[in-house]
């Protein structure tokens, strides 16, 4: 029993390391001014490095995201954590000004909502990023719908 354990342990230290990668690569290219590289590189990690579709976050309704993550995907507070940011960070980079970009910044931008109201919830300490994130999230959606 243990070594499945520590089998399953192993994994899921494995995908967070991923998630991070993701994460630091995602801002690099961003700084680099380098975004269609960013989207290309998020799908193609998604799909070799953790095996499934990213574009199944995109389409998981906001409400039935975390359900889809934590039951299906078995996705740890700490993965959960790295998509959020991921999905932020993609969502800061959609052009509002075109019709396409909007709705997909919104889109983007729900998913994240939802899972950082999340881990503030179940969070032992406050999160001054969650907060800001959210805030960011909640001014350009309030700015989009005025």
């Amino acid at each position: 029993m243990s070594y499945r354990r520590d089998y399953f342990q192993n994994q899921m230290d494995q995908m967070a390391r991923v998630l991070g990668k993701l994460l630091a690569d995602l801002l690099g290219l961003k700084s680099e001014g380098k975004i269609l590289e960013a989207n290309d590189l998020t799908l193609e990690v998604f799909s070799k490095d953790i095996g499934f579709d990213f574009e199944e976050i995109k389409n998981t309704p906001p409400e039935l995201l975390l359900d889809f993550l934590i039951e299906k995907k078995q996705f740890s507070d700490e993965h959960i954590q790295h998509v959020a940011n991921i999905l932020f960070e993609l969502g800061l980079e959609k052009d509002p000004s075109t019709g396409s970009g909007r709705v997909e910044k919104k889109n983007l931008y729900n998913r994240a909502y939802v899972l950082f109201e999340y881990l503030n919830s179940v969070g032992t300490t406050f999160s001054f990023d969650f907060l800001l994130k959210m805030n960011r999230i909640k001014e350009e959606l309030n700015d989009e719908n005025s």
